[in-house]
C-alpha cells in the first residue's frame, strides 16, 4: 500500500511540473498561401536544433 501511495505522490509531483512549463510563440506564419489540397490533419512540428524546425501533415 505504501509503495502505491509513493508512486502516486511522485506522479502527482511530476504532473505539476509539466503544467508549469511556459509556452512562447516565436514566429507565426503560413506555410502555403493556397494549399494544394482541400484539408489537412495530424500536423506536427519537430525541433531539429540549430534554429531549424520541420513541419509535417497529411493533406487530402
Amino acid at each position: 500500500m505504501l509503495k502505491h501511495l509513493s508512486i502516486a505522490f511522485i506522479l502527482i509531483i511530476l504532473s505539476l511540473n509539466v503544467c508549469a512549463q511556459k509556452v512562447e510563440i516565436i514566429q507565426s506564419t503560413s506555410i502555403f498561401e493556397k494549399a494544394p489540397f482541400e484539408a489537412c490533419h495530424a500536423s506536427t512540428l519537430v525541433d531539429l536544433g540549430k534554429g531549424k524546425i520541420m513541419a509535417a501533415w497529411f493533406g487530402g
